[in-house]
């Protein structure tokens, strides 16, 4: 029998987790406003310097359109070449000038990338292929992840061509290992020594995370259950995190594999709960994901997980809405994006960011001698959402002690 937070896999104990969902107290909020004439939006990504988001504009009359938010939060569209009506962006390099995703006509779906400008340029398909799209983006903004599509004349099926592009926009296919039957790349590391992400096995019908090494041998990595879907989803920039999920029947575990490929377990907000958690961001220093997990209430709430501490903190609501999920985070885990959702069901982006004085612990705008005392007072004290811990690494300590003396007097 599998627990949630202790995983066993014949008989042995091959993951652990802390629970600590108590959102931080510190945590800022801040709306990201839709286009002009919409009442909705998303944010999907952030780039690494967490100074800018990306995601869709709509409304009840308006089709998704890609969005991009600057650091001072103004939204502006991006292009969506003629002939298409829609699209949204799923990455963004490290200074948010490049966004990759896709864009859809009545027919086909594209992957597409934009520029600084927001100048759209469409990416070449494989031969063969009808339709894409693109998933994620490097660091400097030159390669790109995703998919392309094909329509098998034998079996009649999709099937899917897990890709990259390069910086002169030329799509490489890479190989899909024996028994599978198509796959999709999500991310890569800063070198390009591994790129990650999922293939279709031929047999049993699910997902399987998968990465791939130079010069493009693929790996299929340890799961939860080899009778359930799985996928690597993001890596970090040297490849020594690689952050998705593995399912066991309806629950979804929230997992990483290390740089041999071990695999262990985040935890969920709600280990009883029939569904569990579902990753979508990993911080480019590997040490924090981001994404959703059902909670004790039956409602989905977004979630930051420190990776080598094993333990989730719930990021917090407004007040008015309902749900949440978190879709993007900063390269060093700080700001988090994503959407909210008001109790008559429209969804609107937000940004998540830690506040610009976090040594003041009590919050009356000074670093002094009442802020030592609450630190004293958790000294030891381990787990996630606890204000006093301030380098983030679940542990009260002398760390966060040097960081509080450093701060110390008026915030600015």
């Amino acid at each position: 029998m599998f627990s949630r937070c202790f995983v066993r896999a014949a008989g042995a104990i091959v993951g652990s987790c802390v629970v600590a969902g108590v959102a931080h107290a510190q945590w800022a909020i801040t709306n990201l406003p839709p286009l002009a004439g919409d009442d909705q939006c998303e944010a999907r990504t952030m780039s690494s310097d967490g100074l800018v988001s990306a995601g869709v504009s709509y409304s009840a009359v308006n089709p998704s359109r890609p969005v991009r938010w600057s650091s001072t939060g103004a939204v502006t569209a991006l292009q969506i070449p003629a002939g298409y009506t829609l699209g949204t962006v799923r990455g963004l390099s490290s200074d948010g000038a490049i966004a990759v995703g896709e864009v859809d006509s009545a027919t086909v779906v594209m992957p597409i990338k934009w520029n600084a400008a927001g100048t759209a340029q469409l990416l070449t398909l494989l031969a063969g292929c009808n339709m894409g799209y693109a998933t994620g983006v490097s660091l400097d903004g030159t390669v790109t992840t995703g998919v392309c599509l094909s329509d098998d004349p034998i079996t009649g099926l999709q099937k899917y061509h897990p890709v990259i592009w390069g910086s002169t926009g030329l799509v490489a296919e890479f190989p899909i290992p024996a028994g599978n039957y198509g796959g999709v790349t999500y991310g890569r590391n800063n070198t390009g020594g591994m790129v990650v992400g999922s293939v279709y096995n031929s047999t049993d019908f699910i997902n399987k995370a998968v990465r791939w090494l130079t010069p493009g041998t693929p790996q299929l990595l340890a799961v939860a259950s080899t009778s359930g879907n799985s996928e690597a989803i993001a890596t970090s920039a040297d490849g020594g995190v690689t952050l998705g999920y593995s399912e066991l029947g309806s629950f979804m575990f929230p997992v990483w594999w290390n740089a041999t490929g071990s695999l262990d377990f985040m935890p969920s907000l709600d280990p009883a709960s029939t569904f569990g958690s579902r990753p979508y961001a990993l911080s480019w220093d590997g040490n924090y994901a981001v994404g959703r997990s059902w909670d004790t209430d039956g409602v989905s709430k977004a979630v930051r997980w420190n990776t080598h501490g094993n333990t989730i903190e719930r990021l917090p609501l407004a007040a008015g809405a309902q749900d949440s999920r978190a879709f993007g985070v900063s390269g060093n885990g700080g700001a988090v994006v994503g959407w909210m959702r008001r109790t008559d069901g429209t969804r609107y982006a937000v940004k998540w960011a830690p506040p610009a004085c976090p040594a003041d612990i009590n919050g009356d705008h000074t670093v002094s001698g009442a802020d030592l005392g609450l630190m004293l007072a958790a000294w030891g004290t381990t787990g996630a959402s606890v204000p006093s811990d301030l380098n983030h690494d679940g542990v009260v300590g002398g760390a966060d002690l040097g960081l509080l003396l450093a701060a110390w007097g008026a915030c600015p």
